[in-house]
């Protein structure tokens, strides 16, 4: 009797090592090994899709960050020229009527000098007598003041501004007397070098010119006019 249990204890041994070994066997075929990639193939896989998309991301940041730092340039000269360049030596701001300028100047007891010639056109039978100066060959006309004249076209627009003395200080402080890298350090170098060392700066309505004798502004001008704008057009 025992060794009939001894038999029965052996064979369902070698059949529970044989269940084992089946079930081993179909679990690794079930998982269909030859379906998942090695793990090299793996790996060379996944890394160029890594590879591509870091440099989509820094492609793409690059592109960005290049296109708002020239935005950035643009709008800053653009802002500069517009918004602050209209003051001069904080008296007087281009673009302002003839009358305004005339009242800016007594305010602030600045002399009009008195023209000794007025060159008043034949066509002007009434000209006005407030210290301007017509120019004969297009009825324009300018005030003449101590290292400043201001212009004005035919139909009393301005038409520009020009400074020789460094009594009058432009909307971000650059006056005669000042440096290249002053200049640089206030307004940037968005400027237009349109003759030797003369600088403009130009927003597409209005420009503003420094011009340079040994890098040392001795003349700076504002003004409807542009020498850039011709140029870029």
């Amino acid at each position: 009797m025992r060794k009939l249990n001894l038999c029965i204890d052996v064979v369902t041994i070698i059949f529970c090592l044989a269940s084992c070994s089946t079930i081993s066997s179909s679990s690794v075929t079930g998982t269909s090994r030859d379906s998942l990639p090695p793990m090299q193939s793996s790996t060379s896989a996944s890394s160029p899709l890594s590879t591509s998309s870091s440099t989509s991301v820094i492609s793409i940041f690059s592109s960005t960050y290049s296109s708002l730092s020239e935005d950035s340039t643009t709008s800053s000269n653009t802002k500069v020229v517009s918004s602050l360049s209209r003051s001069v030596g904080g008296i007087f701001a281009f673009g302002e009527s003839a009358e305004d300028f005339v009242k800016a100047a007594k305010a602030h007891k600045i002399k009009i000098n008195a023209p000794q010639d007025p060159g008043v056109p034949p066509e002007i039978t009434n000209p006005v007598n407030d210290g301007r100066i017509y120019q004969a060959y297009d009825d324009s006309y300018y005030y003449d003041l101590e290292g400043l004249q201001a212009y004005y076209n035919a139909d009393d627009a301005a038409r520009k501004i020009i400074v020789t003395s460094s009594a009058y200080a432009t909307g971000l402080g650059l006056c005669v007397g000042n440096n290249y890298d002053k200049m640089v350090s206030l307004y940037g170098k968005g400027y237009v070098e349109i003759s030797d060392e003369e600088y403009e700066y130009y927003d597409g309505t209005k420009y503003m010119t420094f011009s340079m004798a040994e890098n040392v502004c001795c003349q700076w001008r504002i003004g409807a006019d542009s020498a850039a704008g011709d140029m870029s057009e």
